[in-house]
């Protein structure tokens, strides 16, 4: 069984995307993957981020990117790319899609993306490690 570890970046929203990436690692399973969450950056082989860009998390979100540089980012969702329905409101909350701080390797699109896309972008992202 090929392993991976995962490092779940959850930077606001609704919380959609977050159930769909866990069916997504449940599946990962049935075909021969095992991606297991994991809460230090340091061992994380794979970054994998949610929502749109909060100010609450923006430093640390940012900080944890810079650690992991050179690691693939998986942005999930629609949040991720532009914000999505949080941005354009004139909220004061949003700084902004994940994409405009960092460099994001794959982007599986939706509101919220089903599982098999989530699955497919992490074996796609693991590719890159080899």
């Amino acid at each position: 069984m090929k392993r991976y570890r995962i490092l779940h970046l959850h930077t606001g929203g609704c919380n959609g995307c977050d159930v769909e990436i866990v069916s997504a690692i449940i599946t990962g399973l049935k075909r021969g993957y095992e991606f297991k969450l994991v809460h230090n950056p340091d061992e994380a082989d794979i970054i994998v981020s949610t929502g749109p860009l909060t100010e609450g998390i923006a430093n640390n979100a940012l900080e944890i990117i810079k650690r992991i540089r050179g690691k693939p980012l998986v942005a999930v969702g629609s949040c991720c790319l532009s914000g999505c329905m949080f941005v354009g409101k004139g909220s004061y909350a949003i700084r902004g899609p994940i994409g405009r701080y960092a460099k994001i390797y794959i982007h599986v699109t939706g509101c919220p993306p089903n599982p098999e896309s989530i699955l497919e972008a992490f074996i796609e992202a693991s590719r890159s490690l080899k």
